[in-house]
């Protein structure tokens, strides 16, 4: 093998690590943020059903994050479902933080 050739299979070899990478990346954060709506809604739940009262700020918080990372990425990646998903899970939020601040006040 020559020298160019090496060169050119070192290139691709990195490029496929670094879109390994953040490929990983990407499901790390979606799973993190599908994680944190998990934990919101189990502790939403829990606490409506021990004490009979509603902290819908739980929700509120679960619901951001896996709202504004399925919005990036779906800009980001130029997927229109993602995009929808994300702008639905932005207006629940929005929703669920309202009403949160609607319990406060």
């Amino acid at each position: 093998m020559d020298n160019e050739k090496i060169l050119e299979l070192a290139r691709k070899n990195k490029a496929r690590g670094n879109e390994y990478d953040n490929r990983e990346v990407t499901r790390s954060n979606l799973l993190g943020s599908f994680t944190a709506l998990i934990v919101g809604i189990v502790l939403f739940l829990l606490e409506f059903f021990i004490r009979c009262s509603i902290n819908i700020g739980l929700l509120a918080v679960g619901m951001t994050a896996a709202g504004v990372q399925s919005l990036y990425e779906g800009i980001k990646l130029k997927k229109v479902h993602l995009m929808i998903v994300g702008i639905v899970q932005g207006v629940i939020a929005i929703v669920f933080i309202l009403v949160a601040v609607i319990q406060v006040v």
